[in-house]
């Protein structure tokens, strides 16, 4: 569904420790209404070249992340981005002589997503190589206005009880000119993309892949960035 995320590094006070900050965070959340989703996972492991060439790929990394459980992101150390199926992962694997997995290079995150409203939010403590230690801690804030019109009923039901309405609860969510707007103007897709528009990439040029990507490159810059030697360790 189409929307906008923002991902940002949450900066650990010297007083706290990550996990301390990351529950401050949540409860904050909480209290404002936001209602626990799932836990999330991403992974991000780089394979550099054994002989790398001047002008050619001289490494590349493979990211995934639970929100997307059937894909792959692959990213040249040009930002490159490659959209794949999860089976890629194994691809590397083949290269062995050509590409070196970099084991200390690689990082994991483990989170938790929360809604609040239209607003999605997820909490993700970053672990490099083997260390159990927390070497950063991610916030990724998006704005999915996917609340399809069908829905409004039960929310209705869910949050007022006390109305009675035999208009809201016989009747149909909306006229079939009004769900005939939204379906032409609004984000709601009427049916899914046909194969043939696949295979020929069209959907691949939406803006909902576009934000995908996006996201992905955003994750990416920051764990370029926790990969470095100068990023300051924080207190897990």
């Amino acid at each position: 569904m189409p929307g906008a995320s923002r991902v940002v590094i949450v900066p650990i006070p010297k007083s706290q420790t990550a996990t301390q900050t990351v529950n401050g965070l949540i409860k904050r959340c909480e209290l404002l209404g936001a209602v626990e989703l799932y836990p999330t996972k991403i992974e991000s492991s780089v394979y550099r070249s054994v002989a790398a060439k001047q002008g050619l790929c001289s490494s590349f990394q493979v990211f995934t992340n639970s929100d997307y459980p059937a894909s792959c992101f692959i990213i040249s150390d040009k930002d490159q981005i490659l959209t794949c199926d999860l089976a890629f992962r194994e691809f590397p694997g083949l290269l062995r002589g050509v590409y070196e997995y970099e084991q200390k290079l690689q990082v994991r995150g483990i989170g938790k997503k929360y809604r609040l409203g239209d607003f999605t939010m997820n909490f993700v403590s970053l672990y490099l190589g083997q260390s159990p230690t927390v070497k950063g801690v991610l916030l990724e804030v998006a704005f999915l206005p996917a609340a399809a019109p069908h829905l409004v009923k039960s929310f209705l039901k869910l949050y007022f009880p006390e109305i009675r309405a035999e208009s809201i609860k016989d009747s149909s969510e909306l006229s079939a000119r009004c769900m005939q707007k939204v379906l032409d103007e609004g984000s709601l897709p009427q049916a899914p993309p046909s194969p043939m528009k696949a295979l020929l990439g069209q959907t691949m040029q939406s803006w909902s892949n576009f934000a995908d990507r996006l996201s992905v490159l955003q994750y990416v810059e920051h764990l370029n960035i926790l990969r470095s030697p100068t990023c300051p360790p924080v207190s897990s």
